[in-house]
């Protein structure tokens, strides 16, 4: 809890939240609650203390959303990028990993069947998510729970993204790395499928890509261990609250965090992530 008030501290300098949009929103990210609960503490009622709520989610959501759906920053260099994924496994091209993740919920009055997860089991939205390897995270979505990651890949924006990147020196695009999921593309790349013709070389490579690849678990894991409230399936009701606005707003914490303090993601490629005022700047 300690940790989470002095990101938010630092963070409210750049966001302009006035102390009390701060408390509460500390005090909700942190841990799963309800308004009742917190009207002795903010001398609010119930219903003040949710406007005050979601009306800072929404300020940080429409302000800081391009941060974390876009690779266009100045903070922002495949080169380097490439560089430290090329020292720590076999692609020398490759400046993130991506996969999606599924987000559980209540299961809604409406389109309950749209929602659901069957690999899952539960009601839920999804997102695609790419661990830059300076442990920044680019997030797109969401959608259905029951799209598979091809769909949302072919979906969401990310492909023009990195077709829109400059190349090497030597015209070899930059691409991401995902699980077997994803189709084939310029700039996707997968690992082999292990069968009777797969070659001891191809092997060897999935097995030095796949602790890489895992960065992206990291850093979806990193966003609920930090901020609890999104992990509470129970309070996260689609037609009653900004659901996705919820989670993309962990997301730009997350990223925040991992300005001021690193994550396990920067140690792995030793690259320091921008500065705070970098990254909300941009």
């Amino acid at each position: 809890m300690g940790m989470l008030r002095c990101l938010a501290k630092k963070v409210a300098v750049y966001v302009c939240c006035d102390r009390l949009c701060n408390k509460c929103f500390v005090s909700f990210y942190s841990y799963p609650g309800r308004y009742c609960d917190h009207v002795a503490t903010f001398a609010r009622s119930q219903s003040m203390i949710g406007r005050i709520f979601n009306t800072t989610i929404s300020h940080l959501h429409d302000k800081y959303s391009s941060h974390i759906e876009s690779f266009e920053h100045p903070w922002f260099s495949p080169s380097h990028l490439a560089a430290a994924v090329g020292e720590a496994g076999p692609l020398r091209n490759c400046i993130g990993f991506l996969d999606g993740t599924v987000r559980g919920m209540c299961r809604p009055v409406y389109d309950q069947q749209a929602v659901y997860n069957g690999h899952k089991r539960k009601h839920a939205l999804k997102y695609q998510g790419v661990m830059l390897a300076n442990g920044l995270m680019i997030m797109h979505g969401p959608w259905e729970g029951r799209r598979h990651d091809a769909y949302l890949l072919a979906e969401s924006p990310l492909l023009e993204q990195l077709a829109a990147l400059p190349t090497m020196e030597d015209g070899t695009p930059y691409l991401l790395y995902g699980d077997l999921a994803y189709p084939l593309r310029e700039q996707i790349c997968k690992p082999f499928p292990e069968n009777n013709e797969t070659t001891p070389e191809q092997i060897e490579f999935n097995n030095l890509m796949k602790p890489l690849r895992l960065t992206v678990e990291f850093g979806f894991g990193k966003i609920v261990q930090n901020f609890a409230f999104l992990d509470f399936k129970k309070n996260q009701k689609l037609y009653l609250q900004p659901v996705a606005a919820y989670y993309k707003v962990g997301v730009l914490l997350a990223n925040c965090h991992t300005c001021l303090y690193g994550s396990n993601v920067t140690s792995l490629f030793k690259l320091t992530p921008p500065t705070l005022e970098e990254y909300l700047s941009s």
